[in-house]
Parts: C-alpha cells; structure tokens; sequence
C-alpha cells in the first residue's frame, strides 16, 4: 500500500515542517508515503489559476489510483467512520492519493475525477495546518 499527498504549495513555517515530518516518520512504520508538492500559480484570474494547477495534478493521477480530494464543502465523518472508510478502500487499491484543496477550490475536472470527496470541517484552514490534521 502506498500513500500519497499531493500539495499546492511548499510548508514555509519550519514547526510545519518538523511537524509534517514526524508524522510521516510515523506513518511510513506502515505503509509506503510520498509527498509531491505542486508550484502554487500566483499570476493571473483565480478561475485560470486553479485550472492550471488542477490540470498539473490530474496529470500524476491514473485510473489505478484512489483519490480523495479534500475540501470544505464535501462530506463530513467521524474519525471512526473515516477508519472504517478507509479500512474498506485500501485492500483495493496499491495507491491511494489525498490532494488537498487550496483557496480557490479545485477545477470542476478534479472534482470529478475524485473518489471521495471529503471534509474534515466546514471551517477554511491554511493548507499548512491541513496537511498536520490529515497526517494525523
């Protein structure tokens, strides 16, 4: 089983990076991780902006991969709901991939390619303190 984590943007704060290391030291005693980060675009309309950077992600996604994309206005579960969720998906899958949203939300592309649709809140966090609560 492998994981991945794609991400927009790098972690600029280092407690975030210490953090997120320390949870993948972690998470890796159980599975295979890999974290790929994709260069946030900054120039431009917002609607062009998240089509670019959604296109960059669809690009590393095959259809042998899961994808549970994150974002605030999709489905809520407990942690113990999310256990037994996931306790299903991955004796079916090699590669799962978690793609966590970013400010101006994914394009309509992205959401459609997504296995699960998920929210961890209906409350907006940075993306740095995302990738944290995901990890953990």
């Amino acid at each position: 089983m492998k994981i991945n984590f794609f991400f927009i943007g790098k972690t600029k704060e280092k407690f975030f990076s210490d953090a997120e290391e320390n949870f993948l030291k972690y998470l890796k005693k159980f599975c295979s991780t890999e974290i790929k980060i994709f260069k946030e675009e900054t120039k431009g309309e917002p609607e062009k902006q998240k089509i670019l950077e959604s296109e960059k992600i669809l690009e590393k996604i095959s259809d042998k991969n899961f994808v549970i994309l994150l974002d605030v206005f999709w489905q809520e579960f407990s942690s113990e709901k999310f256990a037994e969720k996931l306790e299903k998906i991955f004796p079916l899958w090699k590669e799962i991939i978690f793609v966590i949203s970013w400010s101006h939300w994914p394009s309509e592309k992205l959401r459609g390619r997504a296995d699960l649709k998920l929210s961890f809140s209906k409350m907006t966090f940075t993306h740095q303190m995302m990738r944290q609560i995901l990890f953990e």
